[in-house]
């Protein structure tokens, strides 16, 4: 029998050792470590390789993603189980390999990475995670996929390293290995008394022996660790600076903040000094009795592992033998999981549950904390920069920014026509200062002037008097304290992995700014409102997306309805549209527009001389000027670009605008020549002569034509670029295809609600309750099987083939959304109670006559014709957008208003509508006879 050896030692002699002056030998180090009193410090690994991930196509991103790493997946889409996946550390410049195509039916996936530190030979490395079923048909093709790709790999890329690593299974490797330079480097068993997992590699005598560690959460495979020769440097924690705000702090600002009379304001004479006296007396205040506190940022846990979970993974580790697990091994496997499922259930209960009625918010934020939902800082490649500094990034990212925004030169007061004198600003009074910070919200990070939200609405009845006199003094003067005209800017990545080419700048302004901004926007709104371009849909009171989708559908639908017709949509897209403004055009606009002319100065001095830096993990970069563009996150951006893209395509009778995104579109007859070609020459000329740019690469155009034989699209172009002809096209957020079916946008819906409806299981998980899982579900889930917002459903015309995952039953697909909807025909009815008879139906309920599907609850039998019911009890008779209270419809039209009564084309009324054809009702009650699209509880 094998001897083994016992050391007990006790708390106080072991925590001696801790604080001893001699060198501690290896073995005392491993033992302080292994009962918690020495803090071990591992280094994160660099990438992971992961096989068998048994992601889908409708698994959130936040369920797959590990903080700290971009993760790059390939998922089965035919069946369950499989799939790879690859982690790589954000400081590790990584991307998928472009140029390797990879046969639909293997599961393998090519990551090229390049750490700082590689041996000379080696250029970068290039991983293949793969998977090989047992008896996979494939298997001959796999391996002719990694001998073709390596050679063409460092045939294009002379000293690439390759790795080919995951679970072979039994797959014949004996050709890979033919290579002279390829090796396979695992010795021991991974699964068992077999060998399954492998790395083939020409890197071998750069790492060290793979290492057999035990297996991670439910996996039954070993996990190999591969870890270089050389020793890394170990990665530096973050430290980030905070302010909290106890009560007994908030009491002593209190008592100050009552009795200072603020009479070093009221003294100066101009906006700045007010500012500089008003920031002076604040901010220190806020410094003295809210000290910053340093605090470090180490990649934190899941909220439900405790120290004892810990303890026991430790135990699991160190009782683990390759080969057959030893009965402690199995008895640790096993006391984890256990352990975990219950931390689960236990945290929910103690820290989440209780929440939900008190603070919802906390609620909500302990469920996105069990679903690894919450939002992370991503880490962005910066090419030629250490990926550790981040203040080397910070400052290459604001360069990028600032070289688009110093593109033009600044405003030209003196090129703008003549606006003094004029009538006065108006008064601010103190109460509405008050009922301005009152509204604040106090989760909103606070700008560069480092003033918290709180203290601006707690406070808000004794700072209302001395900021009445700084916006007063400053609406005169017509000048913008330099405070304001600063602005933190955050990177939000538009790819995966982000690139610093792919960025959009957010900026993050004082809020004392944003409260001054909202009574000048309001002036300007309520001066330009009534002369705006109507079909603008985009940053205006009672318009939305919803708008801007219904009436260009309602155009298309009217337009293929006429016979041998073709209709063309032609979308634009501006280049770096806000932050390309030109200063003194944009004052000019403003004044066309008719703003009133006292303002005008103001606006002048908030564009003018403004500075920006960029926040970036923690890390600031240096001041940069700009001298054209409008921030985005202000407020006056939006209203004025608005005013500046007004006179766009004014011209034109089918345009649709929201903010920078424009549209147009033309209906001729088959023989009759295309005629937006000028329109587009005539648009490119606008946005030139205001200094703009159109990016030809995003400007799609889409045909839609149901003759028998369609002809070809006609080619058009911008600036001498051809413009590309698509099949389907997404405005606004929505799938628009060329056949005018709606196939495309619901799969995204099935895809997106499919997403949300995996929370669903990790909560379940967690041990919640079903009525809080049904709250999740109305709260998270629900929204998105909605089309539009403020309206429910949407039609799908014409045949699908293949099977949606919720319901398949043979011939036409149908999507509902009322409560007691009839219908015998293919539409999209819905809810509570609808009967359907035939076709393959899909809906969102939990009974759909022979199948289930989430979102109504039953749907049943009989259906007349394509078409959408309405709100609660709606027949219809045409095609058309159903949306009122009781709406019949006979005509193409839009229903409205409260009793509106239509028989052709045209906007009807509201609760009691009649329409007798195609086009857009409304509400609850609505009728009609043909195809349409409607809206609510009885369809």
């Amino acid at each position: 029998m094998a001897s083994r050896t016992v050391f007990m030692y006790s708390g106080d002699f072991m925590r001696s050792l801790k604080s001893s002056l001699l060198p501690s030998t290896p073995h005392l180090k491993d033992l302080l470590r292994n009962n918690g009193i020495l803090r071990g410090h591992r280094r994160p690994r660099g990438t992971k390789a992961v096989s068998e991930s048994w992601f889908s196509p409708s698994m959130p991103d936040q369920y797959q993603s590990i903080d700290g790493y971009t993760v790059y997946s390939k998922c089965r889409t035919t069946r369950r189980g499989g799939g790879v996946a690859v982690y790589v550390r954000d400081s590790i410049p990584s991307s998928t390999i472009s140029d390797v195509t990879v046969p639909q039916n293997l599961e393998c996936l090519w990551v090229k990475v390049r750490p700082y530190r590689l041996p000379r030979h080696l250029s970068s490395i290039a991983l293949c995670c793969l998977y090989s079923p047992p008896q996979s048909p494939y298997g001959e093709e796999l391996v002719d996929h990694l001998i073709a790709t390596s050679d063409y790999l460092r045939t294009t890329h002379p000293g690439i390293g390759l790795a080919f690593l995951c679970d072979f299974n039994h797959l014949n490797v004996r050709d890979i290995l033919l290579d002279k330079d390829l090796s396979q480097v695992v010795l021991g068993n991974t699964r068992g008394n077999a060998m399954l997992d492998l790395i083939i590699t020409n890197m071998k005598s750069y790492f060290k022996t793979p290492a057999i560690h035990p297996p991670i959460g439910l996996s039954d495979h070993n996990t190999i660790l591969w870890e270089p020769n050389v020793k890394l440097k170990q990665n530096s924690c973050t430290r980030k600076l905070t302010r909290p705000m106890r009560e007994p702090n908030l009491s002593h600002f209190g008592k100050w903040i009552t009795t200072h009379s603020w009479n070093e304001v009221y003294a100066a004479t101009t906006t700045q000094e007010k500012a500089d006296a008003f920031y002076s007396t604040l901010t220190s205040a806020i410094a003295k009795f809210f000290p910053t506190k340093s605090v470090k940022l180490h990649p934190s846990d899941k909220p439900w592992i405790t120290p004892r979970i810990k303890h026991l993974i430790k135990q699991r580790q160190r009782t683990f033998t390759p080969g057959i697990p030893t009965v402690m091994s199995r008895f640790y496997r096993y006391k984890v999981q256990r352990e975990i499922r219950k931390a689960k259930k236990t945290f929910y209960t103690i820290d989440v549950e209780g929440h939900k009625k008190n603070n919802p918010r906390s609620w909500h934020n302990g469920l996105k904390a069990i679903c690894n939902m919450n939002k992370k800082a991503s880490r962005i490649y910066a090419p030629g920069v250490d990926q550790n500094d981040h203040t080397a990034i910070a400052n290459a990212i604001n360069v990028k920014f600032a070289t688009v925004s110093q593109s033009l030169p600044p405003l030209q007061l003196s090129s703008l026509p003549s606006f003094l004198p004029a009538q006065p600003v108006p008064t601010i009074h103190v109460w509405d200062v008050y009922s301005q910070l009152q509204s604040t919200n106090t989760y909103k990070s606070p700008g560069p002037d480092g003033i918290p939200a709180r203290i601006l609405k707690e406070f808000a009845c004794e700072l209302s008097t001395p900021l009445c006199d700084l916006f007063n003094t400053s609406f005169t003067e017509g000048t913008v304290p330099s405070q304001w005209k600063e602005a933190n800017v955050v990177p939000l990545p538009k790819s995966s992995p982000p690139s610093i080419d792919e960025l959009r700048p957010i900026s993050l302004t004082p809020m004392l700014s944003k409260l001054c901004e909202r009574f000048v926007t309001n002036w300007i709104v309520n001066d330009i409102s009534p002369r705006l371009d109507p079909r603008q849909f985009g940053g205006r009171k009672q318009r939305s997306t919803t708008h801007a989708l219904v009436s260009l559908v309602d155009f298309l639908y009217k337009s293929s309805s006429l016979p041998s017709s073709i209709c063309t949509l032609v979308t634009t897209d501006l280049s770096k549209a806000f932050d390309k403004v030109d200063h003194t055009i944009a004052v000019r606009s403003l004044l066309d527009i008719g703003v009133r002319p006292s303002v005008i100065p103001w606006i002048c001095s908030f564009m003018t001389d403004r500075r920006q830096r960029v926040s970036y993990q923690g890390s600031t970069s240096d001041w940069l000027h700009l001298s054209c563009g409008v921030a985005q996150g202000t407020l006056l951006g939006p209203v004025i670009f608005t005013a500046l893209i007004d006179a766009a395509l004014r011209e034109e009778a089918n345009r649709w605008k929201y903010v920078d995104d424009m549209n147009i579109a033309e209906t001729r007859l088959i023989r009759q020549p295309c005629a937006l070609q000028p329109k587009l020459d005539g648009l490119n000329s606008w946005v030139c002569d205001h200094k703009m740019a159109l990016n030809p690469k995003k400007c799609k155009v889409l045909q839609v034509c149901f003759a028998r034989t369609p002809p070809p699209p006609e080619p058009l172009f911008i600036s001498g670029h051809a413009l590309e002809s698509v099949t389907y096209i997404k405005v606004l957020g929505t799938t628009i295809q060329s056949d005018l079916k709606w196939d495309r946008q619901v799969d995204n819906m099935v895809k997106s609600s499919n997403r949300r409806l995996f929370m669903l299981r990790r909560l379940k998980r967690c041990g919640v309750s079903t009525p809080d899982l049904t709250t999740v579900y109305a709260m998270i889930c629900l929204p998105t099987s909605k089309f539009l917002p403020g309206q429910d459903y949407f039609p799908i015309k014409g045949e699908r083939e293949g099977e949606r995952e919720g319901g398949r039953e043979g011939g036409r697909i149908e999507r509902g959304g009322g409560m007691e909807g009839e219908r015998e025909g293919p539409e999209i009815g819905g809810g509570m109670e609808g009967e359907r008879g035939g076709t393959i139906e899909r809906g969102g309920g939990i009974e759909r006559g022979d199948r289930r599907e989430g979102g109504g609850i039953e749907r049943g039998e009989e259906r007349g014709g394509p078409e959408r019911g309405g709100w609660m009890e709606g027949e219809r008779g045409g095609p058309g957008i159903g949306g009122g209270m009781e709406g019949e419809r006979g005509g193409p039209g839009i229903g409205g208003g409260m009793e509106g009564e239509r028989g052709g084309s045209g906007i009807g009324g509201g609760m009691e509508g009649e329409r007798g054809g195609s086009g857009i009702g409304g509400g609850m009650e609505g009728e009609r006879g043909g195809s349409g699209i409607g809206g609510g509880m009885e369809g």
